[in-house]
């Protein structure tokens, strides 16, 4: 598919009354999609497992611990998750009687 069919399919799929800054800066995307992808193609990749043994290698050289699953809950600090509630929220929101509220009898 050439450039011009690649352009004129886009503009066919755009609304009628679109503006010329609208279609402008849809080719300017399509210009820097198939410019990423071509550059995508021509760098070399390098797969997930091989990064990771390659930092697992250099941790190994440090000799710094690398816990690869951690084992540590988050939030463990006691004291961001209080169980009661805190003076300023007792203000705003009073604890509720005990028992129910009776129904106001509508006349």
């Amino acid at each position: 598919m050439t450039t011009k069919q690649k352009i004129l399919g886009m503009i066919e799929r755009l609304a009628n009354d679109v503006t010329y800054d609208r279609v402008l800066y849809h080719i300017e995307v399509m210009k820097e999609l198939e410019a990423r992808l071509e550059r995508l193609d021509q760098e070399p990749w390098i797969d997930h497992d091989e990064v990771f043994r390659k930092l697992m290698d250099e941790h190994a050289k440090d000799k710094t611990p690398v816990d690869p699953v951690s084992r540590a809950r988050p939030g463990a600090d006691s004291r961001l998750h209080r169980k009661e509630q805190s003076k300023a929220s007792r203000a705003i929101h009073p604890t509720p009687e005990k028992g129910r509220r009776k129904a106001k009898k509508v006349s």
